[in-house]
Parts: C-alpha cells; sequence; structure tokens
C-alpha cells in the first residue's frame, strides 16, 4: 500500500509538472480586421489583396476602399484595426493616391467633439469616456467573438481628411506577421482577417479577394468558399456581393523531402522498434558465439552487461529520433513534442521485459547444446 501510494505520489507530480510547464504550440501573429466606417460614408467597393512571402512568415495586405460620401468637410471616414504588425511603419493609408498621416495619440483624443463624425454607427460609443459602466459597454462592442480579437482603444487607427462630396479611393498597406501551429511535425502557417466589422458599414457593395502566392510550392488553403481554395498553387481571386465569412483563414503548410515524409511516418515507434530488435539480435548472436567458442558457463557478464545497456540505448534511441527527424525536416519542423525526456522513466519496465527475453532466448540456446553434447559423448 505505501509503495502504490507513494507511486501515485510521484505520476500526480509529474502531470502537474507537465502541465505546468507545457508552452502553447500557437504562436499568435498579427490581429487584423476590415476598416470601420462611420455613417457618413458608403463603401461601394473593396479589393482586398494579400501577397505571401517567400519565407511564408510574413504577408503584405492591401486593402482598397471604393467610397463615396454625400457631403463635403472635415471627415472620419475608416477606423483601422491591425496590431501586432511585423513593422509598426509599415502601416500607411492613402486617400486619392496622397499619403495620409494617422492620429495614433487616440487616448487623449477629444471624440466628445468630434460626436457628429460617429453618430448612430458602430463607433458611436467612442464618444463617451472610457471608465466605469461605459468602459464594459465598449469592451462587449470591441470584441470580436468569430476571431478573438479585442479592439482595444490604443489599438485604433483613424485619420481626418477634408473629403468633397461625391466617390474616392482609400488604400491602406501594412505587413502582417503569420500565426504559426507547431502542433505537429510540421509548422503551419496562417493569416487571420476580421470580416465581421463589415456589417456594421453603411453599405455593403462588393469585395474582391486577390491572394498572391508568390510561386510559393507550399501547400495552401482557405476557407473561402471556392473549389480552388483546397490547394492553392497559383494566384488566386474570389469576389462577393455579401460577406462569405465572418473570418478569413489563410493557411500555409511548407512542403518537405521524401525522407523527411518518411521519417514522420515512422518516427519514433517504428524507428525504435526496429533498433531495438537490431539490438536484440546482435546481443543474442553475440552471446550465442560466446557461448559455442569460449565457454558455456561464462556468459552472464556479456548477458547481464547487455540487458543493462541496451534498453538504456533503446530509450535514447526514441528520444533522440524527435531532433533527428526535426533536422531533417529544416526550419520548418514543428519541434513541439513535449517532455519526450520523461520517457526514461519506463526505463524499469523496459529492462524486465528485455531481460527476460534475452533470459529465455540463452536458455533455448544452452539446452540445444546441451542436447547435442550428449549425443556426441554417446
Amino acid at each position: 500500500m505505501k509503495i502504490s501510494f507513494i507511486l501515485i505520489i510521484i505520476n500526480i507530480f509529474f502531470c502537474r509538472f507537465a502541465e505546468a510547464n507545457m508552452a502553447s504550440p500557437i504562436q499568435k501573429g498579427s490581429e487584423m480586421s476590415e476598416a470601420f466606417s462611420s455613417r457618413n460614408v458608403d463603401i461601394l467597393k473593396e479589393i482586398l489583396t494579400i501577397a505571401l512571402d517567400k519565407n511564408l512568415t510574413t504577408a503584405k495586405f492591401v486593402a482598397e476602399y471604393f467610397v463615396k460620401t454625400d457631403r463635403d468637410g472635415v471627415q472620419m471616414p475608416l477606423i483601422f484595426h491591425a496590431i501586432n504588425l511585423s513593422n509598426k511603419d509599415s502601416f500607411k493609408v492613402w486617400v486619392d493616391n496622397i499619403e495620409t498621416n494617422l492620429i495614433s495619440d487616440i487616448n487623449n483624443y477629444d471624440f466628445q467633439k468630434e460626436y457628429n463624425y460617429l453618430g448612430d454607427s458602430f463607433f458611436k460609443n467612442l464618444s463617451v469616456p472610457f471608465k466605469g459602466k461605459d468602459y464594459e459597454d465598449v469592451n462587449e462592442k470591441f470584441h470580436d467573438k468569430i476571431a478573438g480579437f479585442h479592439y482595444s482603444y490604443s489599438d485604433l487607427k483613424y485619420f481626418e481628411i477634408n473629403l468633397t462630396k461625391g466617390e474616392h479611393t482609400i488604400r491602406v498597406e501594412y505587413t502582417a506577421n503569420s500565426w504559426t501551429d507547431r502542433s505537429e511535425w510540421v509548422k503551419e502557417f496562417g493569416f487571420k482577417y476580421s470580416l465581421l466589422p463589415a456589417k456594421y458599414w453603411k453599405s455593403f457593395g462588393e469585395l474582391k479577394v486577390v491572394l498572391n502566392t508568390n510561386n510559393t510550392d507550399a501547400k495552401i488553403t482557405t476557407n473561402l468558399d471556392d473549389s480552388n481554395s483546397e490547394n492553392i498553387k497559383t494566384n488566386s481571386k474570389w469576389s462577393y456581393n455579401k460577406i462569405p465569412v465572418d473570418l478569413l483563414e489563410i493557411k500555409i503548410k511548407p512542403q518537405i523531402s521524401s525522407f523527411a515524409k518518411i521519417l514522420i511516418q515512422n518516427t519514433p515507434f517504428e524507428l525504435t522498434l526496429i533498433s531495438g530488435i537490431i539490438l536484440f539480435l546482435l546481443h543474442f548472436f553475440t552471446i550465442r558465439l560466446f557461448i559455442k567458442t569460449i565457454s558455456s558457463r561464462q556468459y552472464s557478464v556479456l548477458m547481464i552487461s547487455g540487458c543493462i545497456f541496451i534498453p538504456l540505448l533503446i530509450l535514447v534511441i526514441w528520444y533522440i529520433s524527435y531532433g533527428f527527424t526535426d533536422s531533417v525536416i529544416g526550419v520548418n519542423a514543428g519541434r513541439y513534442h513535449g517532455y519526450n525526456i520523461l520517457v526514461f522513466i519506463f526505463y524499469p519496465v523496459i529492462l524486465i521485459i528485455y531481460s527476460v527475453l534475452i533470459y529465455l532466448s540463452v536458455k533455448i540456446i544452452l539446452k540445444r547444446k546441451n542436447i547435442t553434447e550428449k549425443i556426441l559423448e554417446t
């Protein structure tokens, strides 16, 4: 009972230790979404162009908004949300091909003064102080439940400009970092772009999505409702007159060598099993040769030493097989295998199993040798 209790305590300790120290396999990238629009602007059309970089870890986003305003004067036509970008300075806005300065210190901006810009739009609560119940209301409004993004006050980017009545073009450019999933042998890169804010636009015209794959050989998929999105190999375009998905997702799986694919299919169990069988046979035939050629009574040292070191070597092969496979995969290896070093706690079990197998095998050799000697004596 005491031994069982101690083993249970040790098991609980290891489980808690592993759980507490296991980092998430998901590395967050940039959080981006459609622009928020004020009540004074109609968005007639949008062209969203996404160009993947060759290293697959970044992508350039270009969003072109073709807008129409019904009045002249200073206006705040769009508010943008894009954080954790590859380069803060990469976020730029052009209005009618003229670069526009953004208002960065949004925390100290007087929205009460500019309340008429916001009106009954999605952002009307920005006109009240960020405290108390109003703070809670705004936070609830600013949480994108689909994308899991939280639109913090300081994350918003917007500008004011003197627009003439009529149509204008607003172009936004920035470089985003990819999200990285390391849960499998090969990393999966991805980009997330929330289309949900477009539901709050005054009007929704046409949306075009252009994906530039940059001639990569990686496997690319999207969640857009198109048969060609199952595995995109070339530049692709999609057109919609309504929001296709609340959260646009692009997933990228890098290609690996054939040898790496074989290792993934056979690592670590199969590789360790084959290695263990080879080591067992080498040990067995070495003992057999020793018994036949040297002595049938002094083989015990050879057998015992093998029973001690070979199970340990088998576990070492299991452990290093992860690193070997990762090195063959290369820079895109996930390298997320948990605490695989804990496999060594199974050493006593493997030692007992191996010792029993080698003992039974040697016993058969000795039995046959004794029968052979008796036959020769007669």
